[in-house]
């Protein structure tokens, strides 16, 4: 567990995981979000567990996941599960306003997807959502 969802806080949980279990050579690392999933795959860099030792995962499409695909060797930040900007936006803001204006709460459980994104695949991806 980590106290923020940030990258450092989630580089400072992850490694006191994989410093007190040394033997730790392969892992898999999902989170709320890419800066969480980033935080874990600097932790396994730091005691030495290589990229193809590594899935991470993260969720929301982030700059920072953007930009650990751009870099020029792959690390073990795998994937982003891209949310739709129309779902969790657009829809969410009418969602809201016909419950303020016109009373009309929305449902308790609204369930939504994303599009997976990989390094070489997510400027596809984000074409396909209208992201770019």
């Amino acid at each position: 567990p980590q106290a923020k969802t940030d990258t450092e806080a989630a580089l400072n949980a992850a490694t006191v995981v994989l410093n007190a279990h040394a033997d730790i050579k392969k892992w898999v690392s999902f989170g709320l979000n890419d800066e969480a999933v980033l935080g874990a795959v600097r932790a396994s860099e730091s005691v030495g567990i290589p990229a193809d030792g590594m899935i991470g995962v993260g969720i929301g499409g982030a700059d920072s996941a953007i930009n650990e695909f751009k870099k020029p060797t792959a690390t073990g930040f795998v994937g982003t599960v891209i949310i739709s900007p129309k779902r969790h936006g657009y829809e969410t803001a009418l969602n809201m306003y016909d419950w303020v204006a016109n009373n009309k709460e929305p449902e308790k459980l609204i369930l939504t997807s994303g599009a997976l994104a990989k390094r070489d695949d997510y400027q596809k991806v984000r074409q396909g959502l209208g992201i770019e």
